[in-house]
């Protein structure tokens, strides 16, 4: 009976601090840490794959092609929401793209839903 006892905070107990609470809101985006990983390459790849497929039978199209993330962040949502600038070839020429694309794996749903070439300096 004394272990339980010791178990029931007393009036006087000292209430145990809350944790700290993150310093982001469901939705903010938080930079990505290692661009390098090869899931964040992934999705980099299967945005670019994801654009020429849709953009494949406009005649003036030229594919892009994937080279690698420079950088990112993710979003989570109802999924991950993962907004990437990658370098692209196009014609033998580097630009850079930010696309963000939505992944929902717990039912292998992917989706580009932005992608837009950034100004070169």
């Amino acid at each position: 009976m004394v272990a339980a006892a010791a178990l029931t905070p007393s009036p006087t107990s000292t209430p145990v601090a809350a944790a700290e609470p993150h310093s982001h809101k469901l939705g903010d985006y938080e930079t990505i840490k290692d661009v390098n990983d090869p899931f964040i390459h992934e999705i980099g790849r299967y945005a670019c794959i994801e654009y020429n497929r849709i953009h494949r039978n406009d005649s003036k199209f030229t594919p892009h092609v994937y080279e690698n993330v420079v950088e990112g962040k993710e979003a989570v949502v109802a999924g991950t929401n993962y907004k990437l600038v990658l370098k692209i070839t196009i014609n033998k020429q580097s630009h850079n793209y930010e696309v963000i694309v939505y992944d929902r794996p717990w039912d292998s749903h992917r989706e580009l839903t932005s992608f837009r070439p950034l100004l070169q300096h």
